[in-house]
């Protein structure tokens, strides 16, 4: 089992504040990290490599015989602001890139033929009063009824976002009309989606690294 490394240029070590300003916190929350500073990386100048938690006999450093390495969208910048690798003979697999808390859902097959814990969004049950009341298995926010009783409210901001993403899509497909949101936000919808129960962004998941999800993977 084997899991991502990353790559960042002119610093002595990689930690959570490094991680969380380059955007890379997804990779890192809830985890130690174990990092490196190298003198030549893959960019040719020296930085820190790291992991997330315990690394087993995965090698943490740079050793280009040995390891694939790919620079992450630079954009506007002068230079990519962070590089990821992984084993040449030992690709991470969905099981090395799990969360430590799985959210409830169902086991798919993508397109590159791993199986992913995909979240459960929402749920519907029979109603007291209406013929149907949803639920979300994702954590809520504690609020307080009328009666000044503790239940359950909106989704953490964690995944406020996600939810009412998915609830758009739904409200479109119920009435027959378009998801109303481009395709690029959709394709990025489904990441999210992976990203609940794995440390996992676009890059890992694109064609480039992982190649596991197609157009029709995003779209069931």
């Amino acid at each position: 089992m084997s899991r991502f490394l990353y790559f960042v240029p002119d610093v002595a070590m990689v930690t959570q504040d490094v991680a969380s300003k380059l955007g890379l916190q997804y990779a890192f929350d809830g985890m130690s990290i174990e990092t490196r500073g190298v003198t030549r990386g893959p960019s040719g100048g020296a930085g820190a490599v790291a992991i997330a938690g315990d690394i087993g006999d995965q090698s943490v450093g740079v050793y280009p015989d040995q390891q694939t390495w790919l620079p992450a969208p630079q954009g506007d910048e002068e230079s990519p602001p962070y590089w990821i690798g992984w084993p040449k003979d030992n690709t991470p697999k969905p099981d090395g890139l799990k969360r430590t808390e799985q959210s409830v859902g169902a086991m798919l097959q993508l397109e590159g033929g791993s199986t992913w814990h995909v979240p459960t969004l929402l749920s519907w049950h029979p109603g007291e009063d209406v013929p149907a009341v949803w639920d979300s298995p994702l954590p809520r926010m504690l609020d307080v009824d009328r009666y000044g009783n503790l239940v359950a409210g909106p989704i953490v901001p964690r995944y406020r976002d996600l939810f009412d993403v998915g609830m758009q899509i739904l409200a479109k497909m119920v009435s027959g009309g378009d998801w109303g949101i481009s395709v690029v936000s959709f394709n990025q919808f489904a990441c999210d989606c992976l990203s609940v129960n794995y440390h996992v962004s676009p890059l890992e998941l694109s064609a480039r690294v992982l190649d596991c999800l197609s157009t029709s993977d995003a779209a069931r």
